[in-house]
């Protein structure tokens, strides 16, 4: 009892307690106030060992010691099998790395256990997989390049399972489309140093002459390029050899009586590049190579028929005069044959010689290799860049038995530099010489630019040109050391590694300007002509040098930076662009119906009658204009930069004008004929005044007439009027325009990163063309203005309205004529 009153006690106590305090006010002790200013040497005494503490972790974070070896590596050299494999990584990091596995419980595997013969390590698994690869590289549609196997670790290929093309291929290859890292903005950075392509695709034709005299192989050999089209390139002044013409293949109507007579329109079929072979003094016999895209390969093969026959057909027929002198004999032959553009499959596959896995080659004897076919063709590389030249400087090594003169040239060229191209140098200028295996010089290093004086060099004497000979056509011997056979000879140095005539071969170096539009530097483009077998060599070598290897999608985005046309993906004209087109065209439409209804672009069938593009929305505009037909290509030669002072006369020698303007403001023919099937377009290059970048398959329309000196001035106001100019844009922009006045539509286009506009090729009716070429004659001059846009000018000429097929505002845009040669 007295403990449970003991308890009661204190409980009350407790309770009086707590009741007492919730009366009471809380009482809050008097703070001294917060000082005025602050001691900076007190605050950094007090937090001195935290502020060495921090000091020193984060300059030892920064240090090799707590990075991982791989990772001390440039990001395009590190591997995953890096991480536990030391001997993936270069000599200087393998110390560390072996440090960091025995801190580990990883053990790395040592060289003896690597090479332990396992399962899939024998002859036999070697063997089937050498012949596995050779069997996908010969797959028809799908063939493989020399340079496959080192594009196809680090691009998207087409021709392959899971492509957006379905595994079909692209023109008959298997080529590298896009990167597996984003690179188009760095494509456009890297043209400073140097682009690297691959365009061993390009289709080769030979065609040559034999008679008794050299000057009839010429003449005959002259005509047959005329009659199969060639604009370009038949005419006396390229058939030395020394210079590479680019012309276009023309389509001509057959016959020669038929080609005499004038045509009021010849279309353009595709780009075509002709290289006259140097004739040599044992022969009587006169070659010509003819360069084409794969695409119109068919139609530089009927064109040659076509040309062969009206020829055979002429000798029969009485004597008259024709475009170039002949003497109708029957001791000249004619012969005409395609190269082969794809290699053996043993070669694309990375085994040069299908008998190297029986017998590996022990000794430093060079491997009996039989000469390739006379059919086999060869490897295009081009490098594009201000640095170009200084790169193949690296790589390009005169051999010591090569021509003096030859050599001398090869060195002064390279040495010059290639931006821009030396002016004693003409472009297209071919270049051949005799070079050393690069594999003998690798890594390669660049060199640096030279100060030598701009002489003019004499290309040509007596007919005949002096840095270049048939040498390279002429070469048949792949390479008769392998990669291992090299490396032993330059690891016992001395005599051993001296190259020997077998380790020698010709290439040919044909240097080019690339003219851009106004806006964008021009470039020097080199392109390097390896014989068959060297490829992978000569890649790895450039490679190396820090060049950007471009794909299909870069080489096309290069295109449009520069303003220029890319066939065939420009040409409307062509089958293949248009297979291209219906292809595309059936893909977004099958995108666009995948898409529930609610979350559908909703279409503007008022504005484009064609919404996803194809061949149906070139064959309503040339039916809107009233032209129905086939789209044809007017074909355009000249500079792409503006002249000066009024618009330059139209030549109207090889096209048509079906309207004749009054005035005298543009000069035209009396109006011709309209060829049956035929509806003539214009490429053209398409700038944006402002805002907007234009895509496929966006409409042209032009502006009214009456309106466009008012447009001019909103496009360009002064300050004072800037807002004002804004407010009529907007409303002008925001107006419907009707699918009956497209006169063109866009073919390719994107944000330029050259000119910081929008940009896009198209291709425009030749009747609107004309009327934008009268509407800027009529222009009166613009008033002189000082201050005003010195720097990024709004380009103001030949003003159009370019409407986007989906949702979206017409953009105005500047149009100027894109060369097609």
């Amino acid at each position: 009892m007295a403990k449970r009153g003991a308890e009661a006690d204190v409980t009350a106590a407790l309770a009086a307690d707590s009741k007492r305090l919730r009366h009471e006010a809380p009482t809050i002790a008097p703070r001294d106030p917060p000082p005025l200013q602050l001691d900076i040497d007190e605050l950094l005494a007090a937090r001195k060992s935290d502020i060495l503490a921090l000091k020193r972790a984060m300059s030892h974070a920064r240090s090799s010691a707590h990075t991982r070896a791989w990772q001390l590596l440039p990001r395009h050299l590190r591997r995953r099998a890096a991480s536990h494999n030391p001997l993936r990584l270069p000599r200087r990091l393998r110390g560390k790395a072996h440090a960091e596995l025995r801190a580990s419980n990883t053990h790395a595997k040592t060289r003896s256990e690597m090479r332990r013969r396992a399962p899939e390590r024998t002859l036999r698994a070697y063997v089937r997989r050498r012949t596995a690869l050779q069997a996908r590289a010969r797959r028809p549609g799908r063939r493989w390049l020399e340079t496959h196997l080192w594009h196809a670790k680090r691009f998207r290929m087409s021709g392959e399972k899971g492509t957006s093309d379905g595994g079909a291929g692209h023109w008959g290859f298997c080529l590298a489309e896009t990167p597996f890292q984003k690179s188009f903005r760095t494509t456009w950075r890297k043209s400073a140093y140097a682009l690297l392509h691959d365009a061993s695709y390009t289709a080769a034709f030979y065609v040559g002459a034999r008679a008794r005299r050299v000057s009839d192989a010429t003449a005959r050999l002259q005509l047959l390029l005329h009659l199969a089209g060639a604009a370009h390139g038949w005419e006396d002044e390229w058939t030395s050899g020394a210079r590479l013409c680019d012309t276009v293949l023309l389509g001509r109507p057959r016959g020669l009586h038929k080609a005499r007579a004038t045509a009021p329109f010849l279309p353009a079929v595709a780009p075509l590049q002709v290289l006259w072979i140097p004739r040599s003094e044992r022969h009587t016999r006169r070659t010509c190579l003819l360069l084409v895209h794969p695409a119109a390969a068919w139609d530089v093969q009927q064109a040659l028929t076509h040309a062969l026959d009206a020829i055979h057909a002429e000798q029969r027929r009485p004597r008259h005069v024709c475009v170039v002198a002949q003497r109708w004999n029957k001791h000249v032959a004619l012969t005409a044959h395609a190269l082969d553009t794809a290699p053996p499959a043993a070669v694309a596959a990375g085994v040069l010689h299908p008998d190297a896995s029986r017998r590996a080659p022990t000794s430093l004897e060079p491997i009996e290799a039989p000469p390739l076919p006379p059919t086999s063709g060869f490897n295009v590389f081009e490098l594009v860049g201000d640095r170009a030249a200084h790169v193949l400087h690296g790589v390009l090594q005169p051999a010591a038995d090569a021509h003096p003169g030859q050599a001398h040239m090869l060195s002064r060229v390279l040495q010059h530099g290639s931006a821009p191209l030396p002016k004693w140098l003409p472009s297209g200028t071919v270049l051949s010489c005799r070079v050393e295996d690069p594999r003998l010089h690798f890594p390669p290093r660049n060199a640096s630019s030279s100060t030598e004086s701009d002489t003019p060099v004499a290309w040509v004497q007596d007919g005949r040109p002096t840095h270049t000979d048939a040498a390279f056509f002429e070469h048949r011997a792949p390479p008769s050391y392998t990669q291992s056979q090299i490396d032993r000879r330059r690891a016992m140095g001395g005599h051993a590694a001296a190259p020997t005539p077998l380790d020698t071969l010709p290439i040919l170096l044909i240097p080019r300007t690339l003219q851009a539009a106004p806006g964008a530097r021009d470039l020097a483009v080199y392109t390097l002509l390896v014989p068959r077998g060297w490829g992978a060599a000569f890649w790895t070598s450039l490679v190396h040098t820090g060049a950007l290897v471009l794909g299909q999608a870069q080489y096309r985005t290069l295109h449009l930076n520069l303003g220029r046309a890319q066939f065939p993906h420009d040409w409307i004209s062509h089958p293949d662009h248009q297979r291209t087109s219906d292809a595309e065209a059936h893909k977004l439409r099958a995108a666009w119906e995948a898409r529930p209804p609610a979350k559908r672009v909703p279409l503007q069938p008022n504005a484009c009658a064609h919404p996803f593009g194809g061949a149906a929305l070139w064959t309503t505009l040339a039916e809107q204009a009233g032209t129905p037909g086939t789209p044809a290509i007017v074909p355009s030669s000249g500079d792409m930069r503006p002249a000066g002072g009024p618009a330059p006369h139209m030549r109207t020698t090889t096209v048509w004008a079906r309207r004749q303007y009054e005035g005298g403001l543009l000069r035209t023919h009396v109006p011709a004929p309209v060829p049956a099937g035929l509806a003539p377009f214009v490429l053209v290059l398409l700038t944006a005044c402002g805002r907007g970048a234009f895509a496929a398959p966006a409409t042209v329309h032009l502006p009214p007439a009456d309106s466009v000196p008012q447009w001019r001035h909103a496009l360009s106001p002064p300050t004072s009027q800037r807002d004002e100019a804004h407010r009529q844009l907007q409303v002008w922009e925001h107006t419907e325009l009707a699918a009956h006045t497209a006169v063109g539509a866009v073919t390719s286009g994107d944000y330029a990163l050259a000119t910081g506009h929008g940009r896009a090729l198209a291709a425009i009716t030749w009747d609107a063309w004309l009327e934008l070429e009268r509407r800027e004659r009529a222009m009166p001059l613009p008033e002189r203005a000082w201050g005003r846009h010195k720097r990024n000018r709004v380009p103001l000429e030949r003003l159009v309205l370019v409407s986007p097929a989906w949702r979206g505002v017409p953009r105005f845009a500047s149009a100027r004529r894109v060369p097609t040669m």
